[in-house]
């Protein structure tokens, strides 16, 4: 697949999920740029390893909108993107000297955006 291939399906994707979450007066699919796709796929892969791996306090002090939107997200992105983002998740979380502060900074990160 090629890369402008991938990006279209990614913005495609986000826009899908940002006209399902608006009320109908506003459903007119925004302008997405690439920027915009990664930060959503970047947010949604980060939201999936604090599900995942960090304690459930963790994953508690986030929306619940963000957590039921992540699954989705993942499973329509394309996969190697996904795997992408995924490995430099796990090399973002490697640099901390532990576990628990990858995973409040992690959290701290979703709560600024969500």
């Amino acid at each position: 697949m090629k890369p402008r291939d991938i990006l279209f399906r990614a913005c495609g994707l986000a826009a899908m999920m940002l006209h399902a979450a608006m009320p109908p007066a506003q459903a007119q699919a925004p302008k997405l740029t690439t920027e915009d796709v990664v930060r959503l796929l970047r947010i949604a892969v980060m939201t999936n390893w604090v599900t995942a791996e960090c304690e459930t306090r963790y994953a508690g002090e986030l929306a619940p909108m963000l957590l039921t939107t992540t699954e989705s997200l993942l499973r329509t992105a394309d996969a190697d993107d996904v795997a992408r983002f995924r490995d430099e998740t796990q090399k973002n979380v490697q640099s901390f000297p532990t576990k628990d502060e990858a995973c409040r900074s992690a959290t701290d990160y979703l709560k600024s955006v969500q």
